[in-house]
């Protein structure tokens, strides 16, 4: 009698088993795939940020929540598709932001050292709203607005994704 290990695969069988590799392998794929940010560079008064683009709804509602810290010259960039009051909200934060609001290009509006409300209910929480309309949102880390001197009419420049 032949254990397992001594036992030969047929043809057919070793077939299969690579279909089911590849089956759930394509399946994890496509699960993480939609939720993998891209990447891209913006241009503010001479400095270079590093940001992610927030571009699905699902990547939207996230957000930075959930993550341990944003590096100096990081940020998320949200593009919508309309300028409107877009509000934002400290859903799941740990660390504090700056949120600046941009349309057309141009800096309408910023919230400096927007801090975490951990513990709020998310009906609860504090929303910011630009005072003008805007199609872009930048958040970036906290006092990085007052450390570059950013103001609002500054200008922003989106460079490709990378």
């Amino acid at each position: 009698m032949k254990s397992l290990f001594q036992k030969k695969f047929t043809t057919r069988q070793i077939i299969f088993l690579i279909f089911l590799i590849l089956f759930f392998g394509s399946f994890l794929v496509l699960r993480v795939w939609p939720d993998r940010l891209q990447t891209a560079q913006v241009e503010i008064n001479g400095e270079i940020v590093s940001v992610w683009l927030a571009q699905t709804l699902s990547q939207q509602y996230k957000g930075l929540g959930g993550r341990q810290e944003l590096g100096r010259n990081q940020g998320m960039l949200f593009i919508f598709s309309s300028a409107k009051q877009h509000a934002f909200v400290m859903r799941a934060m740990r660390f504090s932001i700056d949120i600046v609001w941009i349309n057309n290009g141009v800096i309408v509006d910023i919230a400096p050292n927007v801090e975490p409300e951990p513990g709020v209910e998310e009906t609860e929480l504090r929303r910011y709203y630009p005072r003008v309309k805007a199609n872009i949102v930048l958040e970036l880390p906290a006092s990085w607005t007052k450390e570059h001197m950013v103001k609002i009419g500054d200008g922003v420049i989106l460079y490709n994704s990378v």
